[in-house]
């Protein structure tokens, strides 16, 4: 039997939809491969034509890159890039300048640990030439002994009116408190000397401007704060919370100026990592500094560890108990001093200065510490009010002296 041919070339919907996808996928392969050679074409045009002059102008590019690169290195290490700093300093030296102008009394805060590294001279330079008062507050003295911070203030008093100071560490935002307990615990400490003396600066104008001024970390924020009895700044650990003066309306007769910390760039490295006021420190000179001073028994009972002989057995002790190990399991001795630099800064490590010996003479201990060309005869009537000021507060001299041991 014959068979029938077939008259129609329909198919069935699935059969049409496989040969679509199917003429899909092998023009996209198809569109892919005509790019790639377009580019590879391209490219090789471009380096066939490419002239001498062309070539010329590159390596001229390189060799000047590569003669930067060896200025930058060399600067690097001549300490050249200092300048920047210097940039900031000024920077800052200006916004003092408009403290020191909208104040009638400047409150500079020093640390307790080290108050002649805290010292800004350029700072009270300014403030004398105004003819502004100056009171010095001397905060943290909660990380010192007694008999260290009485000796500083005894010192300070020497060139203007001092009071001791500890801010408050209280978690909360308000209500913060102040204690006059002989116990140095969360709340601030000093507040109500501080407080007398500033109304003492009322009696007579009826409303004053106190600006406070310090260098980084020294916890002129947190001194605010104390004052305020609430968190009106923010605070941190870190330098450089503060970038703009900040108004602190405190009640109707004070009104406070939070002002930037002033980096003061004479100064040594140890002082300078102390107030955290660079963010390259020479790792080496701290370390060595804190292991001279405090000792390595002190240390490992600290830390936990075995007492190490030298810095570098105290880098990798620690570096291996915090478990910081760079590729290979080597120790990372640069992330333990950056880390024992914290501890130190926060007061995890005790440490202090002590009083020089020739501060008997005010006239030569001035010259020689802060070296400023000020005039002496004012400078001693200066002195005189502020000393009277200070012994018009409530027993002050009693309560310095019936501090305990910290």
């Amino acid at each position: 039997m014959k068979e029938k041919k077939r008259l129609s070339k329909r198919t069935t919907t699935k059969t049409r939809e496989n040969l679509r996808k199917k003429a899909a996928r092998a023009d996209k392969v198809q569109r892919r491969r005509e790019r790639k050679q377009e580019k590879r074409e391209t490219t090789g045009a471009f380096n066939a034509v490419k002239t001498e002059e062309e070539k010329m102008t590159l390596r001229q590019i390189r060799e000047s890159a590569e003669i930067r690169l060896k200025l930058y290195n060399e600067a690097q290490k001549s300490g050249l890039k200092q300048d920047t700093q210097d940039d900031i300093s000024r920077r800052y030296i200006k916004e003092i300048y408009k403290v020191v102008a909208e104040s009638d009394v400047i409150l500079q805060v020093l640390d307790a640990r080290d108050p002649i590294g805290s010292r800004a001279p350029e700072v009270e330079k300014i403030v004398h030439s105004q003819e502004k008062k100056l009171v010095y507050i001397l905060n943290k003295i909660d990380l010192v002994d007694r008999e260290n911070w009485g000796s500083w203030l005894a010192y300070l008093r020497n060139y203007a009116p001092t009071v001791p100071f500890k801010a408050s560490t209280q978690s909360q935002r308000t209500k913060l408190g102040h204690t006059e307990k002989t116990e140095l615990k969360a709340e601030a400490f000093g507040v109500k000397d501080l407080m007398n003396l500033l109304n003492n600066y009322c009696r007579s104008g009826g409303s004053v401007t106190v600006g406070i001024v310090g260098c980084p970390n020294v916890g002129k924020s947190s001194l605010i704060n104390s004052l305020k009895r609430e968190k009106s700044c923010e605070v941190k650990n870190t330098p450089g919370v503060t970038k703009i003066l900040q108004q602190i309306v405190l009640n109707g007769s004070i009104r406070l100026i939070d002002s930037p910390g002033v980096i003061y760039n004479k100064c040594n490295p140890v002082s300078a990592a102390l107030r955290a006021s660079t963010s390259e420190v020479n790792l080496e000179e701290v370390v060595s500094f804190i292991f001279n001073r405090v000792g390595g028994k002190e240390l490992a009972i600290l830390y936990g560890i075995a007492e190490p002989q030298t810095e570098d057995e105290l880098l990798i002790s620690l570096a291996v108990k915090w478990g910081r190990l760079t590729s290979g399991g080597i120790p990372d001795k640069r992330t333990a001093g950056f880390m024992i630099l914290r501890d130190l800064q926060i007061g995890r490590i005790r440490f202090s200065t002590k009083v020089p010996a020739e501060c008997a003479e005010l006239p030569n201990a001035s010259d020689e510490l802060i070296n400023l060309n000020i005039n002496q005869s004012k400078f001693g009537q200066y002195k005189k009010e502020g000393n009277s000021l200070l012994d018009s507060t409530e027993n002050i001299e009693n309560m310095y002296e019936a501090m305990p041991d910290l």
